[in-house]
């Protein structure tokens, strides 16, 4: 929700990890008999090809010239330097410009409380085993530069506070 309400913000298209790859994703667990997203049998299998996927699409997007918001957890370019300057060098190929990443973060008792409030079936396992899946998480800020947010509160609270961020950093007009 933060994602789109952003993008129509920005004006930008907003590109989605779970919703350009999930129909994919989904036959792809039935061949391997896996109905969980978040398994890491299949994250592995498919991790590099889903993010191949968005960075293309975003790619075109950029090179007509489009502003570009990508949403996914991005975990492997969080964590890694060399990774994250890869995927920057690769969209600035594209189309130039500034590539950021804002980092929406929460604490582990928020993002539990907002999994309970969300009530949606791929949280259930996770929620029954409350503490293991908070053990598994990569929760510690990105290693690069980033847009440090706190995503509580509504989600027109948390754009606004995105917004006048990019503006400071990046001097943005007041009309986005």
């Amino acid at each position: 929700m933060v994602g789109a309400s952003l993008a129509r913000t920005l004006g930008a298209v907003l590109i989605d990890l779970d919703v350009a790859t999930e129909p994919l994703l989904s036959v792809i667990e039935s061949l391997v008999n896996l109905d969980d997203i978040d398994d890491p049998r299949l994250a592995t299998l498919t991790r590099a090809e889903r993010y191949e996927t968005i960075t293309r699409l975003a790619e075109d997007n950029l090179r007509v010239g489009n502003t570009v918001l990508l949403v996914a957890p991005f975990t492997e370019e969080r964590s890694s330097l060399h990774a994250w300057e890869e995927l920057v060098h690769r969209l600035q190929r594209a189309a130039g410009g500034a590539v950021t990443m804002i980092w929406l973060y929460l604490s582990p008792e928020e993002l539990l409380q907002r999994m309970r409030t969300r009530g949606a079936e791929r949280d259930e396992t996770k929620l029954s085993e409350e503490q293991r899946f908070i053990d598994q998480l990569e929760l510690g800020p990105p290693v690069g530069p980033h847009i440090r947010i706190h995503a509580v509160g509504s989600v027109e609270q948390i754009v606004a506070s995105i917004v006048r961020q990019l503006r400071a950093d990046f001097a943005l007009p007041s009309t986005a």
